[in-house]
């Protein structure tokens, strides 16, 4: 029998230090954009400049569809999915990641997608199909994609606050249509971003909840990139663009 040893509450403190010292070893080496992720925001940033005047429809069915091409290419990247062969095998007509849902399914039992972000996929992907199949659906303002729309968070009012009155006059002139547009889009970037930060976190081995620090300083590259492009898209969208920095005299918050 081996010998006690007693600790007491120095011995754990030092060690949770020791514990969270690793992370952020760990987490340091995640946060940089991998090349696949880097490839994934030049697609996005075709993506929103092809759908920023183009009818709801397509609208809807592009914009949930980078989604499903984002979780295919974190699907290679991380089980090395790379030739032909295997391709086919995985996402061919008969393979076990050939649709959005066994996509999104699986993704969830890897971890790379959270309860939360998982009913707010479904809720996507069903959106995209009552688009893609129901031809008397026009607008996201008919019922049954109003409701489903209605159950994703509304992050297109994150900036209608008061130190942003740019934001709060374009959004108040704004059709329900066009906020509607406009949460859908930023419901797609943030399944996005959390995807793949999640995903590249516990490959390194690390609770996917983690964080160097608390705000956007503490995220990963991936995540600020996803949280920067949704701004740009969102003012876009209700005509706020950047301004020079004359004009940025007395806090204007444009953004190209």
């Amino acid at each position: 029998m081996s010998e006690k040893v007693e600790h007491n509450e120095q011995d754990i403190k030092t060690a949770r230090e020791l514990v969270i010292e690793i992370f952020q070893d760990r987490f340091q080496r995640a946060r940089k954009k991998a090349e696949f992720e880097e490839e994934i925001m030049r697609d996005a940033e075709d993506v929103r400049d092809f759908l920023i005047d183009r009818d709801t429809r397509t609208f809807c069915i592009i914009s949930v569809s980078f989604v499903e091409d984002s979780l295919r290419k974190t699907f290679e990247h991380y089980w090395n999915i790379q030739v032909k062969e295997k391709r086919d095998e995985f996402f061919g007509s008969n393979g076990p990641l050939n649709t959005f849902s066994q996509r999104s399914l699986v993704a969830a039992g890897c971890g790379w997608i959270s309860k939360e972000s998982a009913a707010e996929t479904a809720l996507l992907r069903k959106i995209r199909n009552e688009f893609a199949h129901n031809h008397r659906i026009h607008s996201l303002d008919q019922e049954p994609v109003r409701s489903w729309i209605s159950a994703i968070p509304a992050r297109e009012e994150a900036w209608n606050q008061s130190q942003m009155s740019n934001y709060v006059h374009a959004l108040s002139a704004a059709s329900q249509e066009t906020r509607y547009r406009m949460r859908l889009y930023c419901a797609s970037m943030y399944v996005v971003g959390s995807t793949l930060a999640r995903s590249k976190l516990i490959k390194e081995e690390l609770p996917p909840e983690f964080r160097d620090e608390k705000g956007y300083d503490g995220l990963t590259d991936i995540e600020q990139a996803c949280i920067d492009h949704t701004i740009k898209h969102c003012f876009r969208t209700i005509g706020i663009t950047r301004s020079s920095p004359k004009e940025q005299v007395g806090g204007s918050d444009a953004e190209e």
